[in-house]
C-alpha cells in the first residue's frame, strides 16, 4: 500500500515533536446486532462476511484498524471505504455500513445525541469523554490498542539548533493550559510532559 511513496520516513524527515494523539472509537449505527466488542465478535464469526466497516479511505488509520481487528479476532468483515471521514459518518448515521473504526473526535457528537452507539475505544485507557466506553482491551481484545498522532516534522537536514528550538515552543505550546483544555475537549490527548518525545525516538 506504501511501497512507492517518493520519500523515506526514516531518511529524509527529522522528528521535531508529538504533540497529540487521538484514539478511535468503535461506533455503529443502532440497528447494528451488537451493543459489546464481545457481541460483534460472536456475531461477526457466526456471520462471516455480514458486517461491512467503513473507512476514511483505504490505508487510512480507520481502515487499518479494522483489518487489525479482523486479525486480531478471527472475524470477517467486509471493507467499505469512503472518500474521507465525512462521507463515512454519514453512511454510518443512515445505516449503510455496519460500524466504524473513526477519531473520537467525529464520532463522539453522534454519540452524544444517541444516533450513534459506541462499543468500545481503541486507546491504552478510557477517554475521559466517554468514562463508561470501555477499551477494546478492556472488552477482552488484549493490547489492542490503535491512536492517531499528531506531530511536527523537518527536513532531514534542518540544522539541530532549529530542531531543538522549535521542538522547545511545541512543547511550551502544548504545556499551555488553554491548549491542552480546547484539544482534549475534542477528545485529543496531549503529551504535555513528552512533548519533545517523537514515535519513540529523540535527537541529542
Amino acid at each position: 500500500m506504501y511501497a512507492s511513496l517518493p520519500y523515506d520516513t526514516r531518511k529524509d524527515f527529522a522528528p521535531v515533536s508529538l504533540l497529540a494523539t487521538l484514539p478511535l472509537l468503535v461506533a455503529a449505527p443502532l440497528k447494528t446486532p451488537a451493543n459489546t466488542i464481545p457481541e460483534l465478535i460472536e456475531y461477526a464469526k457466526a456471520h462471516p462476511d455480514k458486517l461491512t466497516f467503513a473507512s476514511a479511505g483505504n490505508g487510512n488509520t480507520s481502515h487499518l484498524a479494522g483489518e487489525m481487528f479482523k486479525t486480531a479476532t478471527g472475524t470477517k468483515m467486509l471493507h467499505v471505504p469512503y472518500k474521507g471521514s465525512g462521507p463515512a459518518v454519514v453512511a454510518l448515521l443512515s445505516g449503510e455500513v455496519s460500524l466504524m473504526f473513526d477519531s473520537i473526535s467525529t464520532s463522539l457528537p453522534q454519540v452524544k445525541g444517541g444516533k450513534l452507539k459506541a462499543l468500545a475505544v481503541t486507546g491504552e485507557k478510557r477517554s475521559t469523554l466517554l468514562p463508561d466506553v470501555p477499551t477494546v482491551s478492556e472488552a477482552g481484545i488484549k493490547n489492542f490498542v490503535v491512536n492517531g498522532w499528531y506531530g511536527i516534522l523537518a527536513p532531514a537536514d534542518t540544522p539541530k539548533p532549529i530542531i531543538d528550538r522549535l521542538s522547545l515552543a511545541f512543547s511550551d505550546a502544548v504545556k499551555d493550559p488553554k491548549v491542552s483544555q480546547q484539544l482534549a475537549e475534542y477528545g485529543y490527548e496531549t503529551l504535555r510532559d513528552n512533548a519533545r518525545r517523537f514515535c519513540g525516538t529523540h535527537r541529542q
